[in-house]
This record gives C-alpha cells, structure tokens and sequence, in this order.
C-alpha cells in the first residue's frame, strides 16, 4: 500500500490494483499561521485546491478574459512579452531547484539509485518533462507568435504569471522534497510507462494544434477563423486537450504526487 493525501492505493507486482477512497481528517484545514515550509506547503495546497475546484464552476457562467474575450480596456503591451513572462516561473523557478535537488541526480546514483534513495533518473525524466513543455511555451511560443505585437492585457497576464508561480511552487516542492514517493522498479512500471506516454502523446497534440493555429490566416489576413483538420475536425480546442491529456499522464508517472494530480486538475478546470 501507498499512502497519498486523503488516499490510499493498492498496488499488486509494479501495476495500479485497484483504488480505495479513505477520507482522513489528516489535520484539515492546515495550521494557520504556518510555523514551517511544510505547513505553508501544506496550507497553500489547501487554498490552491479549493481555488481550483471553484474555478471550474465558476468558468462555466464566466467568460475568461483571454483570446477574443481579452478587454479592450485597460493597459496593455505587447503579447509576445507578456505571454513569456507570465510563463517563465514554470521554467525559470522550476529549473534551477531540480538541478539542485538529490532527487534529480541520476548519473551519479544510477536508473534505480542505492538501497537508501529514491529512483534519481525518474525524477530527473519527470522534471525534464515539465521544463521541454515550458521551454516550448515560454520560449519557442512567444518567439514564433505572428501577432506577438498586437496588445495583450497586463492584469491579464498578471493573474497567469500569479497562477504559474503558486503551480510550480507546489509541483516543484511536492514532487522534489515533500509528496513524491516513486517505486525503485520504475523503469520497469506500468504507471509510469502509461504516464510518459500520455505525456508525449498530449505535448505532441498540443504542439501541432499550435501549428496549426499559426499558420490559420494567411499573411495580411485578419479577422475571426475557425480551423479545420486533424483534430479540430473532432474537438473544438485540440490544443487545451493536449495540454490536459499531457498533465494527466505526468501526474499518473510521479505515482500520483497529491501536487502532480492537483496541477492537472488546475489546468482542466481553467481550460
């Protein structure tokens, strides 16, 4: 067995058994004022899930202030800029404190590390996957927008950068020091090996989607279009479910990290 936050996972030779549901007061809500890193972790995983689940219903009577929606009033600047700065503490806060932690340094310890640490390599496969997504969204994206001079508001992008920095804090914390307990036989686990490939699968979809969307006007074209083939013959927004699909299986491969399972929820819900 496996205990997890609020749940307990049964697992049988490397494979995901079955699931039982324990509800467990474990000291909810969490102390306030927070006398330690992990009580203030604790406490903002607290605030971020409510947050979250009240985005989700909120999101279907409000319309986002983001695309076509974004207020014509108010201060603006440039999309590009903007759009890479409210991404950058996914990559700029998340990068660096993998590099540094224990949890990460997989050629020193091995695939399976030793007998007293966890599967370095894993968590190294695992954090490189987040940084290559918003690599690609804060540096690759922002540099190849075709409107990137058009206006984008600050409050906007404001409230995303709020949004990136508190997710990647408790992914980063959770999955690296705090929540993340991966097996030592994870390269040979079907959770993670289902994980990963949802991942690829979802990065993937997500990327072309974006492709497509980019090359959706031609040059000097202007106007409102709907776009058409692969899959935005079969969803609406293939991109937003890429990115869905993608945080799914990265949370399935960190065995279900409390933080990894709440970011993908996040991202469903504002999506």
């Amino acid at each position: 067995y496996t205990r997890r936050f609020g749940v307990t996972i049964r697992y049988s030779t490397g494979m995901l058994h079955h699931v039982d549901f324990v509800h467990e007061l474990r000291s909810l809500p969490p102390r306030f004022p927070p006398t330690s890193e992990k009580e203030l972790y604790d406490l903002t995983f607290f605030l971020w899930t409510i947050l979250a689940i009240a985005s989700f219903h909120a999101l279907f009577f409000i319309t986002a202030p983001y695309g076509r929606y974004s207020p014509s009033r108010g201060l603006t600047f440039r999309s590009d800029i903007l759009w890479a700065l409210q991404e950058s503490p996914c990559l700029f806060t998340f990068l660096p404190f993998a590099i540094a932690s224990p949890r990460c340094r997989a050629f020193s310890s091995g695939i399976g590390g030793d007998d007293n640490t966890a599967p370095t390599m894993a968590y190294a496969i695992l954090s490189a996957a987040f940084c290559v997504h918003y690599f690609n969204r804060v540096v690759i994206y922002s540099l190849r927008m075709k409107a990137g001079h058009k206006p984008y508001p600050v409050l906007t992008a404001a409230g995303c950068m709020a949004w990136c920095t508190v997710n990647t804090y408790l992914v980063q914390r959770g999955l690296l020091h705090f929540d993340a307990e991966l097996p030592r036989d994870w390269h040979i686990n079907f959770d993670f090996a289902l994980g990963m490939t949802l991942w690829a699968v979802g990065f993937g979809l997500n990327v072309h989607s974006d492709e497509i969307l980019r090359k959706l006007r031609r040059p000097g074209e202007t106007g409102y279009k709907i776009p058409q083939g692969a899959f935005f013959s079969w969803v609406s927004c293939p991109n937003y479910l890429g990115e869905i699909v993608e945080w799914m299986g990265w949370a399935i491969a960190t065995d279900f990290s409390p933080a990894a399972v709440l970011f993908a929820f996040a991202t469903f819900a504002n999506l």
